[in-house]
């Protein structure tokens, strides 16, 4: 009886054809594994999102409730210890509309100084009358001093000097309500000429409208991060408030080093309270233009919402309605920007937690 002759050919076919298998296989489990892994992780971030979304909404809310209910001082809304406390400052203000307001034991600061909201989230009100409003085309145009504070700030994001001028008249060209168009200016027949939408002649509500001028949109810097929008706002139309302008701002307005900015930014925290003493220090610096600026905030903010581990930001203007028919508060803007590392380091600078007002008991 013949034994069966094992094949030689086919045994070394099958030993590489089991290797490759192994080795398919163990690439699909890595790949399944890295997937699984990345969903994970996806579906943590997308569950966290979700929770910075619903926080986001709980500090708008808990703001505009605040805005609307505390009394306002030159440092920001002040915060009782009682309510009784409160409707007596109230009393006192509508007794004397022109006094200073009474100091609470906390406050919330207007000048845009990140707060601890939650672990997650962190919030800053910055007053619009304490930047700079480009909207103002008549005052820009007719005070020389102002005119050249614009210079000053498109030489920030170094746009060159020969293209300041004609970038400034281009912006009033877009403001002003005429059709005459100024030197290197741009008014309806050259938007038209490149395909751009035509301008509105209003004044701008937020400083992202710029983009939209002719040939500012040219210059990156202005619309990086920090950038024009950190130093720009809504105009009340009123003087600008050198009570809650930050930094960046007075180093343009009056233009002094970055250093003696910050200086006169801290003298100011300093002197919370006495709101004379910061008048006197800027006194030199003001001059003769003591009309031109205020010491108290005005109707309009800029929210600014901040969750760094999520790396998400929002940016909600507000301007205070007390006598609006339908609401206290007009909601301006809400603006879901990027979130850049000049925000992350914004950030760790709240050190201190927002100081939360117990809402008023409904009455039956």
């Amino acid at each position: 009886m013949k034994l069966p002759v094992k094949d030689a050919s086919s045994s070394g076919f099958v030993l590489p054809l089991v290797l490759w298998v192994i080795a398919i296989l163990a690439f699909a489990s890595t790949f399944v594994y890295a997937w699984v892994e990345r969903a994970i992780v996806d579906a943590a971030l997308t569950r966290d999102r979700v929770r910075v979304e619903e926080e986001f909404n709980a500090a708008l809310a808990t703001v505009l409730y605040t805005m609307v209910r505390q009394p306002l001082s030159a440092d920001g809304f002040e915060i009782y210890e009682n309510d009784a406390q409160m409707s007596s400052v109230r009393r006192r203000g509508i007794e004397n509309p022109l006094g200073e307001v009474s100091l609470g034991s906390r406050y919330i600061p207007v000048d845009g100084r990140p707060l601890k909201f939650s672990e997650r989230s962190i919030v800053s009100i910055q007053d619009n009358g304490g930047l700079i409003n480009l909207s103002l085309y008549g005052p820009i145009e007719q005070d020389p001093a102002r005119y050249e504070e614009v210079r000053r700030l498109l030489s920030r994001f170094g746009v060159p000097v020969e293209e300041r001028d004609p970038l400034i008249n281009k912006l009033l060209d877009y403001l002003d309500p005429d059709d005459l168009k100024r030197p290197a200016g741009a008014e309806a027949p050259e938007y038209r000429e490149r395909g751009r939408a035509l301008p509105p002649n209003v004044p701008l509500v937020t400083p992202l409208q710029l983009r939209s001028v002719l040939d500012w949109d040219r210059y990156p810097a202005l619309w990086q991060t920090p950038g024009l929008f950190d130093v720009a706002g809504k105009g009340s139309g009123a003087p600008m408030n050198l009570g809650t302008a930050p930094a960046a701002v007075l180093e343009i307005v009056f233009g002094i080093t970055p250093e003696n900015a910050e200086s006169l930014v801290a003298e100011r925290e300093r002197s919370r309270g006495s709101p004379y003493h910061f008048r006197g220090i800027v006194a030199p610096l003001v001059g003769e233009r003591k009309l031109n600026y205020l010491y108290n905030p005005s109707d309009t903010y800029r929210v600014t919402l901040l969750a760094p581990k999520t790396r998400q930001r929002r940016e909600i203007g507000v301007t205070l309605t007390p006598i609006g028919q339908r609401a206290p508060w007009l909601i301006d803007y809400i603006l879901d920007l990027p979130f850049a590392e000049a925000h992350a380091a914004r950030a760790q600078l709240a050190t201190s937690e927002f100081p939360f007002v117990a809402p008023v008991p409904l009455s039956r």
